[in-house]
């Protein structure tokens, strides 16, 4: 009988039963890729500095008590300061376009109006294509140019 046949039909053994939910695999790969040296991206993460707080560290339930559930599939976790640390502050579930627009060394931005925003914003804020705000940055368009109809 496997381990996890063992765990499924023994209530006690259970600390949390939810070992294999989407949200206990995030928190497992955040400890791999930051105390785990084979891990293929700790070099981005644990070989950092990059660390988990004590209150998750050993603790899923605390983990799950301050994150819940994750809102949807497309959700993974995102640290809003990408230097810092895994902590309650520090981390929100998020989708994978609103990280790529939280990656400053990665977008370029523009001024619309009184904001600051990605190309990627802008181009769902205007209805230009991506491609199209970018050419016209590339050719010396001014930001409220480039943004035009």
């Amino acid at each position: 009988m496997s381990r996890k046949e063992k765990m499924k039909g023994n209530q006690n053994a259970r600390k949390h039963g939810m070992s294999f939910s989407a949200e206990h695999r995030a928190w497992s790969a955040i400890k791999d890729r930051c105390y785990n040296h084979n891990n293929g991206k700790f070099p981005l993460y644990g070989a950092k500095g990059i660390e988990m707080c004590d209150k998750w560290l050993n603790s899923f339930k605390n983990f799950f008590a301050d994150m819940g559930p994750k809102p949807s599939p497309k959700h993974t976790i995102e640290r809003k300061n990408s230097n810092g640390n895994y902590e309650p502050a520090n981390c929100i579930w998020a989708t994978y376009k609103d990280q790529n627009n939280n990656r400053p060394s990665y977008n370029r931005t523009l001024s619309l109006g009184d904001e600051i925003v990605t190309v990627a914003q802008a181009s769902d804020i205007t209805g230009l294509t991506h491609a199209t705000i970018l050419s016209r940055l590339d050719a010396g368009d001014s930001d409220e140019m480039a943004l035009r109809p």
